[in-house]
């Protein structure tokens, strides 16, 4: 029941996977006890009258106690998985079109400003502006390649630009590992944080999501670089 109830409100927090929603919107459709448990849910959240005006948060809370479902008519049990399945696509559809999801807005952010990167800092190497071309130029192979190998000599500057080639190559795993290194530096202005949860925002994998849910809030708390960004997004 535990479980269940997760799985519950990780559907109304928008924090499933494509594939996960469908699963669980077909389950509401099949399993009539999970349905019910749903609408209960739904009514302890939401207060929805239509589902049923007179049963208030406590049902819920009794069901998940007795680790049974409520004996409830035939027809009111089809009206209420019904009336489920409409509500859950109504609600994601009203969620989407109100506002777009965490991974859609970290693909934006990506697209608007990891496609070209700046080469305005005085003091950069030639070698260094060698791997901003290679980068621009759509090479990012061999941008990266390069620009490890300036992060080895202590580059901040580069160990960043490192970690977003591999993220524009959708190598995720490395560019976790460069931008957790970049993260642990003192630095004035660190992205470190900010560009991980970017990078579990695009990998979309396990618990991903809410990992970069953490950090997110961590940097528009603490005032580390991308908190305004993190505002925009209404966060």
């Amino acid at each position: 029941m535990e479980n269940e109830l997760a799985l519950i409100e990780s559907f109304f927090n928008n924090e499933l996977t494509e594939a996960e929603r469908q699963e669980f919107e077909k389950r509401c459709a099949t399993d009539e006890a999970f349905a019910e448990s749903v609408a209960l849910y739904v009514k302890a959240k939401y207060g929805f009258k239509q589902l049923h005006r007179n049963q208030r948060k406590a049902e819920f809370e009794e069901l998940r106690r007795n680790n049974q479902a409520p004996m409830v008519a035939e027809t009111t049990v089809r009206y209420w998985a019904a009336a489920v399945v409409i509500l859950c696509i109504a609600l994601l559809s009203w969620l989407y079109l109100k506002e777009p999801s965490l991974p859609t807005l970290a693909d934006e952010y990506v697209q608007e400003n990891f496609t070209v990167l700046s080469t305005t800092m005085s003091s950069e190497k030639s070698t260094f502006k060698q791997a901003v071309a290679l980068f621009n130029a759509g090479k990012l192979s061999e941008a990266a390649t390069i620009f490890d190998s300036l992060a080895e000599n202590n580059n901040p500057e580069a160990l960043k630009y490192a970690g977003i080639s591999y993220l524009r190559l959708d190598n995720y795993t490395v560019a976790l590992e460069h931008f957790e290194t970049l993260q642990k530096q003192s630095l004035q202005s660190n992205p470190g944080a900010f560009y991980k949860a970017l990078t579990l925002l695009k990998r979309k994998q396990n618990n991903d999501l809410a990992e970069a849910k953490k950090l997110l809030e961590q940097v528009k708390n603490e005032k580390l670089e991308g908190w305004q960004e993190i505002e925009k997004w209404g966060l």
